[in-house]
């Protein structure tokens, strides 16, 4: 049995005056967190998913939120855990 783990990390350029409004949707999507809000519009983003298709997924769903100009990949990094490994990192 083998768990997946994908993170990514992104640069999101969005309208100054909705950044809170576009902050609070994609915070609603799942595996996606706003740790950074900048005043001139542009927030980090991370998403932290089982899977690269769904982290493609939730890029397509945030790239079409209102109010979203652009973003920008920062960092992505996927690895393959198996089943013995997790045993022995919860011993």
């Amino acid at each position: 049995m083998s768990k997946y783990l994908s993170i990514s990390s992104l640069v999101a350029q969005v309208a100054p005056e909705k950044r809170e409004q576009v902050r609070a949707a994609m915070e609603a999507v799942p595996y996606v967190e706003v740790p950074i809000v900048g005043e001139n519009g542009k927030l980090v983003v991370l998403i932290d998913a089982p899977h690269t298709r769904i982290i493609v997924e939730t890029l397509d769903i945030l790239k079409n939120l209102p109010g979203v100009i652009s973003l920008l990949p920062v960092y992505q990094h996927e690895e393959q855990e198996t089943a013995s490994l997790l045993a022995e990192e919860r011993q």
